[in-house]
């Protein structure tokens, strides 16, 4: 068996190839194949996605065995914005998954990559982190997944036969946890206010600007982006939360949520200050609170300070098991070491390619 790589110029001419592959190894339908293409590859604001294919060779037939996807994306690093690439979709055909032609398909993207942007970076699963090592890439750490409790009804129960007892005990339990969340913050906290916003406006914006620079590696989060990332199409509901100023409206923090019954996630959040971070924690955790949510969760990679501000408001960690992957190319070998620090990086879910 010959293995070969190429990249088609128009991913839209190869969906059908995509969506062979993507449903042997995903539970998708035509609908969302259909608009995964749309959204990822082709209306990114960043630019055009790309993918490389593999192709088998036996005896004068050929058949397209494996597929990987790169996204672009602009990041600040060490305070400059650099183009970054996001890896995606990497899927081989069950009669091909040996080492070789998996090996083969992840060599042509990281040669892509090196060519065309700064960083690479990528959340293999863990059928594919070895090949990824194999090839070159770092491990730069493990996303976090973190929990928040807001109700204890449910644990309780478990402790105390009794209902009218186990309530009371909860009440008690969620009344004080809260109030030691809302202490934790600044008394500042009383000229801010958590809104929820009617849309992604020039606010947005004007909140990057302010807070672009805290984190040595960060994901360009403009207006453009976020409208992109989590407005575009059909997409699972989300609320949006914002930090206000009561008096002249300034946004200094959002964060998405998206809920699941009683189960509230994070999907992304970012202020313009580790004050104001915390504050748009504490305040989005009362709201959910007031929305009758049981618990939070969300995932997190990156700068210490940030893992502390979410134990201080009632966060614990659960797991690390989603491993990120990173290369960084040629042409930004003097920012290796710093991009290698897993410490400057601020990476939640809203930085990945789903």
């Amino acid at each position: 068996m010959k293995y070969s790589v190429f990249a088609p110029d128009d991913v839209g001419a190869v969906e059908a190839d995509l969506g062979r592959l993507w449903r042997e190894n995903l539970p998708i339908s035509a609908e969302e194949l259909r608009q995964r293409v749309r959204w990822y590859y082709q209306g990114n604001p960043v630019g055009l996605g790309s993918v490389q294919l593999l192709r088998a060779e036996r005896d004068g037939d050929t058949e397209i065995v494996g597929c990987s996807g790169v996204g672009p994306r602009r990041f600040v690093v060490a305070g400059n914005v650099k183009q970054v690439a996001l890896l995606a979709d990497f899927a081989v055909s069950k009669d091909h998954r040996t080492l070789q032609p998996a090996i083969t398909l992840k060599r042509a993207m990281m040669d892509h990559c090196r060519k065309t942007y700064a960083v690479s970076y990528g959340f293999p699963n863990h059928r594919a982190e070895g090949v990824v090592k194999r090839v070159g890439y770092t491990t730069l750490g493990r996303m976090a997944r973190y929990a928040c409790v807001l109700r204890h009804g449910t644990y309780l129960r478990t402790f105390v036969s009794r209902p009218l007892v186990a309530r009371a005990l909860s009440a008690s339990v969620d009344w004080a946890l809260q109030g030691v969340r809302t202490m934790s913050a600044s008394t500042r906290a009383k000229q801010l206010e958590i809104v929820e916003e009617a849309g992604i406006d020039d606010a947005f914006d004007a909140l990057w600007e302010r807070g672009r620079n805290q984190y040595g590696v960060c994901g360009v989060r403009s207006r453009e982006y976020l409208d992109w990332r989590f407005r575009f199409g059909r997409q699972p509901e989300r609320w949006l939360f914002g930090l206000r100023n009561k008096a002249d409206h300034t946004l200094h923090g959002y964060m998405f949520v998206q809920p699941e019954g009683k189960v509230a996630h994070f999907n992304d959040f970012f202020a313009d200050s580790d004050e104001h971070l915390e504050q748009l924690f504490v305040g989005v955790l009362a709201e959910l609170y007031r929305r009758q949510m049981h618990s939070v969760s969300m995932r997190f990679l990156g700068a210490v300070r940030v893992r502390t501000m979410l134990s201080r408001v009632g966060f614990s960690l659960r797991d690390a098991s989603r491993s990120v992957s990173i290369d960084v190319a040629e042409s930004a070998a003097d920012l290796r070491q710093f991009v290698n620090n897993k410490e400057n990086w601020f990476l939640t879910d809203g930085d990945e390619d789903a």
